[in-house]
């Protein structure tokens, strides 16, 4: 809902957003679905899944876009 308040100038923060809520969503889908979140992705002593990766984009282009596009957002 947020996604559609957000100004037209801000397309690539929309996109971020649309990550970090569907990373969640598919994180929540598994734990309801299969009890646990799958992690497939093994990096060193940690291990990842494709909804982890979605939301650790999202969150950083969301906080790239706050910072440089401030005076769009809070104006």
């Amino acid at each position: 809902m947020l996604v559609y308040l957000l100004s037209s100038q801000l397309k690539v923060m929309k996109l971020g957003m649309t990550l970090l809520i569907s990373g969640i969503f598919g994180n929540v889908l598994d734990k309801i679905i299969l009890g646990a979140s799958v992690d497939f992705i093994p990096l060193g002593p940690f291990s990842f899944n494709i909804a982890d990766v979605f939301q650790w984009v999202g969150a950083g282009i969301i906080l790239f876009k706050v910072f440089r596009k401030e005076d769009v957002i809070w104006y």
